[in-house]
């Protein structure tokens, strides 16, 4: 097993391209293989974020990325409710944070996908899906490294989705309340 699921290129103008490819499974999945991998990734790109330009987001896999692993959403638990909800809560504002991260990092962010379920930083600016057309992508990263205004546009994007921690305080609501009955 690899310890880091992304391949990272950087290219003479400073474009890091990052490919996701989990070679145990078929698809990439949100599993812990891609959360410490992506992490990591993020962790990087924050040490070299000067000498980086952009970053372009890609998948080896004909899906981009496929969600949820089921193996370890349907594993057999012993843990209560509450503790496997509490799990899945701080696993994913875990996740959410380091997304977060790569979000702000204030370098244009070029996603390799043909639509997002999460449309809300496309319509910021924080990014923009390019799907896999090779023209596309190209005249997309030359643009933003040619043309001043876009690239100081879409680097300086507002995050319109918050902090990250939107279901840990639900959860917390949840607890409080549920303690009343």
């Amino acid at each position: 097993m690899t310890d880091n699921m992304i391949k990272w290129e950087k290219d003479a103008d400073g474009v890091v391209i990052l490919t996701m490819d989990d070679p145990n499974q078929g698809a990439n999945t949100m599993n812990d293989l891609y959360t410490t991998s992506m992490a990591a990734t993020v962790d990087r790109l924050e040490a070299e974020k000067d000498d980086i330009t952009g970053v372009i987001l890609t998948s080896a896999k004909k899906t981009f990325f496929a969600g949820g692993d089921l193996k370890d959403m349907t594993a057999e638990r012993t843990e209560s409710k509450e503790a496997i909800a509490a799990a899945i809560t701080e696993r994913t504002n875990g996740m959410k944070a380091v997304l977060r991260r790569l979000e702000t990092l204030g370098k244009p962010v070029v996603v390799m996908r043909e639509k997002t379920e999460r449309s809300e930083g496309v319509a910021a600016g924080t990014a923009v899906l390019v799907g896999t057309d090779e023209a596309l992508i190209i005249e997309t990263v030359s643009r933003l490294l040619a043309e001043d205004d876009a690239y100081t546009a879409m680097a300086r994007a507002v995050n319109p989705y918050g902090d990250g921690q939107a279901s840990d305080r639900i959860c917390r609501r949840l607890s409080i309340a549920g303690q009343g009955t």
